[in-house]
C-alpha cells in the first residue's frame, strides 16, 4: 500500500535538496504543495496547488494517496515548523513516509560558521514567544515573519538591556542572497523579506 511521503525541500536553492528527495520527486505521481515551491521542483507527477483552507487538501489527500503515490513538498526541513505535524493529526504514523530537509536556520548557522549545539531554535511566524525566557541562552535562531519582523526582535532584545549582535538573512540559498550584521543597541534600516532568518549572540 502507498504511504502519503512528506519532503523536505531545503532552504530554497535546487542545490540543497537532497538526492534522496529529487528521487522521491521523480517517483511520484502527484505532487502536493504551495504555488511557490511547485515552481521551484523538477518532476513529471501532476502538481496540485495547497487548498485554502487546509482541510480540503486533507480531504484530497485522503481520497487519492492509497490509489497514487502523493508527496507533500514543504520548504526547509519536515521536522521544523513544516506541515507534518498537522498530517499527523489526520493520519496514521504508519501511513506516512517523511524525508527530511536541511532547514534555513542549518543553512543560516553554517553560513556564520557558527554552531547551533547549544542554541535556543524556534520561530516567530505566526507565534509569540517570551524573548526574556531565551534571553538566558547565548545564541539564539529564530524564522521570523511579516508582523515580528528583525527590528522588532532587535527592539525586544533591546528592551531586556541585552549586549549583542544579530545576524540578518533573507533569501538564503538563492543569488540574491543577503546576510547582514548588527548591533542589537542600534535600529536596523533595512526592510527584510516576511521570511528572513535570524541567529542572534548574547553577549
Amino acid at each position: 500500500m502507498n504511504k502519503l511521503w512528506i519532503l523536505g525541500l531545503g532552504p530554497g536553492h535546487k542545490d540543497y535538496i537532497l538526492p534522496i528527495v529529487k528521487k522521491k520527486l521523480r517517483e511520484a505521481d502527484i505532487v502536493v504543495g504551495g504555488k511557490r515551491h511547485l515552481e521551484s521542483v523538477e518532476t513529471s507527477a501532476i502538481k496540485r496547488k495547497l487548498d485554502i483552507p487546509l482541510y480540503k487538501t486533507i480531504d484530497y489527500l485522503k481520497d487519492n494517496y492509497k490509489n497514487n503515490q502523493i508527496a507533500v513538498i514543504v520548504s526547509g526541513d519536515t521536522g521544523f515548523f513544516s506541515m507534518l505535524d498537522l498530517l499527523k493529526t489526520h493520519f496514521k504514523n504508519e501511513e506516512l513516509e517523511t524525508y527530511p530537509g536541511i532547514s534555513s536556520l542549518q543553512y543560516m548557522f553554517s553560513k556564520l560558521n557558527k554552531s547551533y549545539k547549544n542554541a535556543y531554535i524556534g520561530s516567530v511566524h505566526g507565534r509569540e514567544i517570551d524573548f526574556k525566557s531565551i534571553a538566558n541562552y547565548k545564541i539564539i535562531g529564530l524564522l521570523t515573519d511579516k508582523i515580528m519582523t528583525p527590528e522588532k526582535i532587535r527592539g525586544k532584545l533591546n528592551e531586556l538591556n541585552l549586549k549583542g549582535k544579530i545576524f540578518v538573512g533573507e533569501n538564503l540559498s538563492y543569488e540574491n542572497e543577503k546576510i547582514g550584521e548588527y548591533n542589537i543597541n542600534s535600529i536596523i534600516n533595512d526592510e527584510y523579506s516576511s521570511l528572513s532568518v535570524v541567529v542572534i549572540e548574547i553577549e
